[in-house]
């Protein structure tokens, strides 16, 4: 009928789809989901991106236990994005994470194969 546009349509399913996937954060989601919907309605393609940058700035501004929630990519550390998105081999973690705080800047080199 024309009363929504695309754009919403595209929001909700995502959304929707994403609800499905990880079932832990479905309340998350759904707020997510009607607080993008009604810029998108409002504003369309324009209500989605400041939604989505709304979003994405308040997620970069929280800390969790003194590290940040997006590290690393919030404190922009490229040697830290060894696993930020697949996980390397070991052999490349010889120094802690410059991103999360820590006393120690090396990690063990024989950790125990048994507790």
């Amino acid at each position: 009928a024309g009363f929504i546009g695309a754009p919403t349509v595209v929001i909700v399913s995502i959304s929707a789809i994403f609800a499905f996937v990880i079932t832990p954060i479905t309340e998350v989601i759904s707020m997510l989901r009607i607080l993008l919907l009604i810029p998108t309605v409002v504003f369309g393609i324009f209500g989605i991106t400041v939604g989505a940058l709304v979003a994405i700035t308040h997620m970069v501004s929280i800390t969790s236990m003194g590290a940040p929630y997006m590290a690393p990519m919030s404190p922009t550390y490229f040697a830290d994005w060894k696993d930020f998105i697949i996980r390397g081999p070991l052999q490349w973690f010889q120094n802690r994470p410059r991103s999360i705080p820590n006393r120690k800047k090396r990690r063990l080199r024989n950790a125990p194969r048994k507790w």
